[in-house]
């Protein structure tokens, strides 16, 4: 069995937890309101962040995992001095009271990521806790400044993670149905590999249907970038909505839009690109269709070999479940409008 815990109002609760489920503390129950931070370890030394609603995740997503609900969230702030530099946002917007806590979550999530997301995207997604505007815009611009204060520590990492066990971490959970750039040609000719892209989607159905062969691709390297010039963008099916946001406003604003309406903001945190187009269907292609000129899929029927195809040959649906063509889906590239100058 593997452990999540659960830092709640300074107090921590450890729980066992299996791959597909996991039992609540009966104190964190009634603290599942709301959105919380999820911390998990793919990699040695290295943290991914997220946005997690206890109250509406797969149990199973939680476990290998920290949660830090927003209560456990403000005790971490006061003692730890990573967290320093965001103090006077803190007491000027009273982020620490509970009528405050979605704000707050949000606020040490967009601290705490690596991305380089400019202040008027951030400012636009702290107004979906219900803030006003302004309020929004000016928080946002704090945040973008206490970024650059901060010092890379590794008391925050073993503050983290020094209740796991040595050498568990998130992959631990998953190293039977994580894809090796190796494993590629034998998935391609199996049709009974079932392809996921994000953990998060990954839960919503394996945890229903355990029998069934479930194969992870979201760290596939050829899942997992973006590149982008004045004419093209290519994006790993991999990426989450929040990546795709930071490059999509100005380059395909229509499905800026669109991401923006069909998922909650802890979401796009999670969520990959291929289970948002396996979402949306026919709304991503008139989405991508109304700012490009064209768009294929790419796939890969083994190491080092990949195939474009275009993507209006392609039904979504297929992107969660089969190979293409005896292939693996891995990106899609789009080829932006450009208006010519006389």
């Amino acid at each position: 069995m593997y452990m999540a815990v659960f830092f709640l109002d300074e107090t921590e609760y450890n729980t066992d937890a299996g791959q597909y489920s996991i039992t609540l503390p009966e104190a964190v129950r009634d603290e599942i309101r709301g959105t919380s931070l999820l911390i998990r370890q793919f990699l040695p030394d290295n943290m991914s962040y997220s946005l997690v609603d206890l109250s509406l995740v797969p149990p199973g997503l939680l476990s290998g995992s920290m949660i830090y609900t927003p209560k456990g969230l403000a005790g971490l702030l006061k003692e730890c001095r990573f967290f320093h530099p965001l103090a006077d946002v803190l007491n000027e917007y009273f982020l620490t009271m509970p009528e405050n806590y979605e704000l707050l979550t949000a606020v040490v999530f967009l601290y705490l990521n690596l991305t380089p997301f400019p202040t008027d995207m951030m400012s636009r997604w702290l107004t979906e806790t219900g803030i006003a505007e302004n309020i929004a815009e000016r928080i946002a611009d704090a945040v973008y400044l206490c970024r650059t204060e901060k010092e890379e520590i590794a008391c925050l990492f073993d503050k983290f993670f020094n209740k796991l066990k040595p050498g568990v971490s998130t992959n631990t959970l998953y190293k039977d149905r994580l894809a090796q750039p190796a494993d590629i040609s034998e998935i391609s000719g199996s049709e009974e590999s079932i392809l996921v892209y994000d953990l998060l989607t990954f839960h919503r159905i394996a945890d229903n249907h355990k029998r069934n062969k479930y194969l992870l691709l979201d760290q596939l390297p050829a899942t997992g970038f973006i590149v982008q010039d004045h004419r093209h963008l290519v994006l790993g099916l991999g990426i989450t909505l929040l990546e795709l946001s930071g490059v999509s406003e100005s380059f395909l604003p229509e499905l800026y839009n669109l991401i923006r309406r069909r998922t909650a903001f802890w979401e796009r945190s999670l969520l990959s690109l291929a289970s948002f187009i396996q979402l949306t269907g026919a709304e991503f292609a008139e989405s991508i269709s109304k700012s490009s000129v064209a768009a294929s899929l790419v796939i890969s029927p083994g190491p080092g070999q990949y195939l474009s195809v275009p993507y209006a040959d392609i039904a979504p649906d297929y992107i969660l479940h089969k190979p293409i063509n005896a292939g693996i889906p891995v990106y899609l590239i789009i080829e932006r409008q450009v208006t010519l100058k006389h």
